[in-house]
C-alpha cells in the first residue's frame, strides 16, 4: 500500500508502526515487499523513515544474519546496499553494529 500509495498514506504514522513489528519472525517472504518498499522511501529521502534509522539499524543486522531464509539473493543485495548508503551518510551509528559493518566490508 505504501509504495502504490505513498501520498494518500500517513507515513508518519504507519512507518513507525511496521518498524515497531520489524524483524518478521515467520512468513519471510513478505520480507521481499517490506525491504523494497524501505529501500525506495530511503533512496528518495523520505524524512520519517530517515528519522527511524537509529530504529532501523539492528533490524537490518538482524535479517542479514541467520537463518539465511530470511531474505531472497536479490532483496538481501538490496539491504546489504541500504546499509552501506546508511554507513556513507551516518558511519558512526553503522559501527555500532557488526553484522552490518560485516555487510560494509564484504
Amino acid at each position: 500500500m505504501i509504495s502504490n500509495y505513498q501520498d494518500k498514506v500517513p507515513l508518519g504514522a504507519v512507518l513507525p508502526a511496521l518498524v515497531s513489528v520489524l524483524p518478521l519472525k515467520e512468513d519471510f517472504e513478505e520480507n521481499t515487499a517490506v525491504w523494497e518498499c524501505l529501500v525506495r522511501l530511503y533512496s528518495e529521502g523520505e524524512p520519517t523513515i530517515l528519522a527511524l534509522t537509529p530504529k532501523i539499524l539492528p533490524i537490518l543486522e538482524h535479517v542479514l544474519g541467520p537463518p539465511e531464509e530470511q531474505l531472497d539473493d536479490e532483496t538481501r543485495e538490496q539491504v546489504v546496499q541500504l546499509v552501506k548508503f546508511l554507513h556513507g551518510k551516518q558511519p558512526q551509528l553503522v559501527k555500532k553494529y557488526p553484522g552490518l559493518m560485516a555487510a560494509v566490508n564484504g
